[in-house]
């Protein structure tokens, strides 16, 4: 989400829309605060300390913040403390509210119940107060639906220029994952699968690039030695500016992600933007990209020996039927440029604020 906001307020900064951001003065795995006050790429950035209650950051001083802002609206990424507390504070605050859903708290089925509940009853009555609900994918459209009638689609953008220019250096059997390394990316599974498919090709390679953000890598790296994979795996981990990332995916050939969910998945658009083939998980937003976009393929990496016969289908293609779906994927890649995002997020910047000035 961090990138997500930092590239929406570079893009609409350079088509005239000032904005400046409110956010926690702590990342989820840090130890220490940030800088209370920051510029990033002329951005403003204010970051505001909170209670931690766990599953939810308890920081009412953001109404401050909204009050001296001299904001025209509110743009919420996610849902959760903010998002409540400033909708029931849109009496005082009076600005105009537009939601960006993230997935909204169901990226794991861990607290499932407590998460149904809040989600089905408290949100729906909060939900009232936000003049628009931008929902980040179709799989969040048809969630939120059930709680919002003021639902638009606005899929996640991506900078389209910068990651179609890089320069394809990707080896055979190459394969790269890119992104958190946490419980639902079940980074395991793609393992599992490369332990298959070296019984046939014994050079595949797997990069697993990303942030350990739930201390997982031990157990990665003990599973990668069990089986023997040291040849076959690397593990690169840490925070990679965009320049690094693009570098991951054009040292590949083929982009793998085995998430049990994905509110929306910049990850695969960037890979095929960057000339990846990619191989994803059998979960409705990645049905979604490959029914679309008809540059890769979809497998149930629940089933390590289906996971590895579609990476073994992959790595047999032809070149001309690479280059194909190569071609296909950049092309659907295109369709989710930053600048062409930003022009629907003015539309409705200029709607809710039209329609709270009539009132």
């Amino acid at each position: 989400m961090e990138s997500y906001l930092h590239n929406l307020c570079k893009y609409s900064r350079k088509s005239g829309i000032e904005c400046s951001v409110v956010c926690l003065n702590k990342c989820p795995q840090g130890t220490g605060e940030l800088k209370a006050h920051e510029t990033i790429d002329g951005i403003k950035v204010e970051r505001i300390s909170y209670i931690d209650l766990g599953i939810y950051k308890f920081a009412p001083g953001v109404l401050k913040k909204v009050l001296n802002s001299g904001a025209d609206i509110l743009h919420i990424h996610g849902i959760g403390f903010f998002s409540d507390f400033l909708s029931l504070t849109k009496p005082i605050h009076k600005k105009p509210i537009v939601l960006s859903t993230h997935g909204g708290i169901f990226h794991t089925k861990a607290h499932s119940r407590l998460k149904d509940f809040y989600f089905n009853n408290w949100e729906k009555m909060i939900a009232r107060n936000f003049d628009v609900v931008a929902a980040c994918s179709k799989n969040d459209y048809a969630l939120f639906k059930k709680i919002s009638k003021n639902i638009v689609l606005i899929e996640n953008g991506m900078d389209y220029k910068f990651f179609s220019g890089a320069k394809n250096r990707a080896k055979p059997n190459t394969f790269i994952y890119v992104g958190r390394i946490s419980k639902n990316k079940r980074v395991d599974n793609i393992i599992g699968a490369i332990a298959i498919l070296r019984r046939k090709f014994p050079n595949v390679k797997l990069t697993i690039a990303g942030e350990d953000f739930e201390h997982l890598l031990p157990n990665l790296k003990k599973m990668v030695n069990e089986k023997n994979l040291q040849k076959n795996v690397q593990f690169a981990v840490g925070k990679f500016s965009p320049e690094e990332i693009r570098a991951f995916y054009a040292s590949s050939e083929f982009f793998v992600s085995a998430s049990q969910y994905e509110g929306f998945g910049i990850s695969a658009i960037e890979a095929m933007a960057s000339g990846c083939v990619p191989i994803l998980n059998n979960i409705d937003s990645f049905s979604d990209f490959i029914k679309r976009s008809g540059a890769g393929f979809i497998v149930n990496f629940e089933n390590p020996e289906k996971a590895a016969k579609a990476m073994l289908d992959a790595i047999a293609l032809g070149r001309k039927q690479k280059e194909k779906l190569r071609a296909n994927g950049k092309k659907f890649a295109r369709e989710f440029d930053w600048n062409e995002k930003v022009k629907e997020f003015r539309k409705i910047y200029s709607s809710v604020r039209a329609f709270s000035r009539a009132d």
